[in-house]
């Protein structure tokens, strides 16, 4: 797998980046279901063993915060297709934009954690 499995998953922060590296390496699938049962398209299936870590990643989100995987992935996934699908921009200019969708999300996690929506 692209994503980074090797990382506990703490606070929402964490999770946000978890969940955003998952859907831009193509790797996100329902967070409620179990990674062994997903039928993985178009991207390199997991082993047994990632699959394992994915569902103890996800069950840390649902654990550790009172972060919606399911909504933040929907938000998500929204601006993304969007970036692919109707920007007109070139290939480098989308991958920067999904960085800075990357960030901003991050920021805005932030904000809404601490009530700080002075964020910059």
């Amino acid at each position: 797998m692209k994503t980074n499995l090797s990382t506990p998953i703490t606070n929402s922060s964490e999770a946000a980046t978890f969940i955003l590296s998952l859907i831009l390496n193509g790797e996100m699938f329902h967070p409620e279901d179990d990674a062994h049962d997903i039928i993985w398209g178009d991207c390199k299936e997991p082993t047994d063993e990632e699959k394992d870590i994915l569902n103890l990643r996800m069950g840390q989100i649902y654990s550790n915060t009172d972060m919606d995987p399911c909504g933040f992935c929907i938000d998500t996934e929204k601006y993304i297709h969007f970036i692919d699908n109707e920007m007109k921009a070139t290939a480098d200019e989308k991958v920067l934009i999904k960085l800075q969708l990357d960030r901003a999300s991050m920021r805005f996690l932030m904000a809404a954690q601490t009530k700080d929506y002075n964020i910059n």
